[in-house]
Protein backbone atom coordinates (compact mmCIF):
# COMPACT_ATOMS: atom_id res chain seq x y z
CA UNK A 1 0.00 0.00 0.00
CA UNK A 2 1.46 3.35 -0.95
CA UNK A 3 1.16 6.58 1.04
CA UNK A 4 -1.67 7.99 -1.10
CA UNK A 5 -3.69 4.79 -0.67
CA UNK A 6 -3.20 4.96 3.10
CA UNK A 7 -4.44 8.56 3.12
CA UNK A 8 -7.50 7.57 1.07
CA UNK A 9 -8.21 4.61 3.37
CA UNK A 10 -7.63 6.61 6.59
CA UNK A 11 -9.02 10.17 6.34
CA UNK A 12 -7.93 10.66 9.99
CA UNK A 13 -4.39 11.21 8.68
CA UNK A 14 -5.31 14.50 7.00
CA UNK A 15 -7.68 15.75 9.73
CA UNK A 16 -6.94 13.89 13.00
CA UNK A 17 -9.36 14.28 15.94
CA UNK A 18 -6.47 15.23 18.25
CA UNK A 19 -5.32 18.18 16.12
CA UNK A 20 -5.27 21.48 17.98
CA UNK A 21 -3.96 24.91 17.17
CA UNK A 22 -1.04 26.17 19.21
CA UNK A 23 0.88 29.41 19.00
CA UNK A 24 3.47 27.52 16.91
CA UNK A 25 0.92 26.09 14.46
CA UNK A 26 -1.25 22.96 14.36
CA UNK A 27 -0.18 20.09 16.60
CA UNK A 28 -1.13 16.40 16.66
CA UNK A 29 -0.49 13.61 19.15
CA UNK A 30 2.49 11.30 18.79
CA UNK A 31 0.37 8.39 17.54
CA UNK A 32 -0.95 10.41 14.59
CA UNK A 33 2.55 11.67 13.81
CA UNK A 34 3.81 8.06 13.70
CA UNK A 35 0.81 7.02 11.56
CA UNK A 36 1.65 9.78 9.06
CA UNK A 37 5.29 8.67 9.00
CA UNK A 38 4.27 5.06 8.39
CA UNK A 39 2.00 6.16 5.52
CA UNK A 40 4.99 8.06 4.07
CA UNK A 41 7.15 4.93 4.09
CA UNK A 42 8.55 4.38 7.58
CA UNK A 43 8.58 0.79 8.91
CA UNK A 44 6.66 0.07 12.12
CA UNK A 45 7.78 -2.82 14.31
CA UNK A 46 5.93 -4.39 17.25
CA UNK A 47 7.98 -6.98 19.08
CA UNK A 48 9.93 -8.69 16.33
CA UNK A 49 7.30 -8.32 13.60
CA UNK A 50 7.22 -5.60 10.94
CA UNK A 51 3.59 -4.60 10.45
CA UNK A 52 2.16 -3.95 6.98
CA UNK A 53 1.44 -0.27 6.26
CA UNK A 54 -2.36 -0.53 6.58
CA UNK A 55 -2.15 -2.49 9.83
CA UNK A 56 0.45 -0.12 11.33
CA UNK A 57 -1.56 2.98 10.41
CA UNK A 58 -4.76 1.45 11.81
CA UNK A 59 -2.94 0.51 15.02
CA UNK A 60 -1.65 4.06 15.59
CA UNK A 61 -4.89 5.78 14.57
CA UNK A 62 -6.78 3.59 17.08
CA UNK A 63 -4.43 4.78 19.86
CA UNK A 64 -4.90 8.48 19.00
CA UNK A 65 -5.53 10.58 22.10
CA UNK A 66 -8.38 12.47 20.41
CA UNK A 67 -10.35 9.26 19.89
CA UNK A 68 -10.41 8.37 23.57
CA UNK A 69 -13.90 9.48 24.53
CA UNK A 70 -14.61 6.78 27.11
CA UNK A 71 -13.05 8.80 29.92
CA UNK A 72 -14.57 12.22 29.56
CA UNK A 73 -13.05 14.69 31.98
CA UNK A 74 -15.52 17.03 33.64
CA UNK A 75 -13.79 20.00 35.27
CA UNK A 76 -14.77 20.84 38.86
CA UNK A 77 -13.78 23.78 41.06
CA UNK A 78 -11.99 21.79 43.76
CA UNK A 79 -11.36 18.35 45.21
CA UNK A 80 -11.90 17.98 48.95
CA UNK A 81 -9.94 15.22 50.67
CA UNK A 82 -10.39 13.98 54.24
CA UNK A 83 -7.56 15.16 56.47
CA UNK A 84 -5.61 16.70 53.58
CA UNK A 85 -5.42 19.98 51.82
CA UNK A 86 -8.18 20.94 49.38
CA UNK A 87 -6.95 20.78 45.81
CA UNK A 88 -8.02 23.59 43.49
CA UNK A 89 -6.32 25.42 40.61
CA UNK A 90 -3.17 27.14 41.85
CA UNK A 91 -2.54 24.89 44.85
CA UNK A 92 1.14 24.04 45.24
CA UNK A 93 1.75 20.29 45.51
CA UNK A 94 4.42 17.61 45.70
CA UNK A 95 3.77 14.69 43.32
CA UNK A 96 5.34 11.22 43.41
CA UNK A 97 5.10 10.12 39.78
CA UNK A 98 6.31 6.55 40.40
CA UNK A 99 3.37 6.02 42.79
CA UNK A 100 5.53 4.19 45.33
CA UNK A 101 6.41 5.21 48.90
CA UNK A 102 9.93 6.55 49.25
CA UNK A 103 10.32 7.78 45.66
CA UNK A 104 11.26 11.30 44.64
CA UNK A 105 8.70 14.07 44.97
CA UNK A 106 8.41 16.65 42.19
CA UNK A 107 7.20 20.17 42.91
CA UNK A 108 4.33 21.58 40.92
CA UNK A 109 0.92 23.17 41.08
CA UNK A 110 -2.63 22.13 40.20
CA UNK A 111 -3.88 23.38 36.83
CA UNK A 112 -7.33 21.70 36.69
CA UNK A 113 -9.42 19.39 38.86
CA UNK A 114 -11.64 16.69 37.37
CA UNK A 115 -14.77 14.95 38.64
CA UNK A 116 -13.15 11.49 38.46
CA UNK A 117 -10.87 12.50 41.39
CA UNK A 118 -7.85 13.32 39.24
CA UNK A 119 -5.92 16.54 38.74
CA UNK A 120 -3.82 18.06 35.99
CA UNK A 121 -0.54 19.13 37.59
CA UNK A 122 2.15 21.37 36.08
CA UNK A 123 5.51 19.94 37.16
CA UNK A 124 8.25 22.56 37.54
CA UNK A 125 11.35 20.41 37.05
CA UNK A 126 10.27 18.73 33.82
CA UNK A 127 8.23 21.74 32.64
CA UNK A 128 5.16 19.82 31.53
CA UNK A 129 1.69 18.87 32.73
CA UNK A 130 0.50 15.42 33.76
CA UNK A 131 -2.89 14.11 34.82
CA UNK A 132 -2.61 12.09 38.04
CA UNK A 133 -5.06 10.66 40.57
CA UNK A 134 -5.62 12.85 43.64
CA UNK A 135 -4.51 10.28 46.20
CA UNK A 136 -1.79 9.96 48.86
CA UNK A 137 0.92 10.54 46.22
CA UNK A 138 -0.27 14.13 45.64
CA UNK A 139 0.55 16.13 48.78
CA UNK A 140 -0.37 19.78 49.14
CA UNK A 141 2.33 22.22 50.18
CA UNK A 142 2.20 25.77 51.42
CA UNK A 143 0.76 28.60 49.33
CA UNK A 144 -0.67 28.99 45.85
CA UNK A 145 0.82 29.84 42.49
CA UNK A 146 -0.65 32.92 40.84
CA UNK A 147 0.35 31.73 37.34
CA UNK A 148 -2.06 28.81 37.43
CA UNK A 149 -5.03 30.94 38.53
CA UNK A 150 -5.89 32.58 35.24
Amino acid sequence: MSGSNAINQFPELTDPPCQRDTKYGPSVCGYCAVARSVAAGMRFVIGDRVLPVAEAVAHNVALCTGRRTTEERVIVDEIRRDGQRILKPGTNVYVQLKRKPGTRRDEGWVVECYRNNSVKVHLVEIATTKIVAADEFVVGRRGTTAKAVA
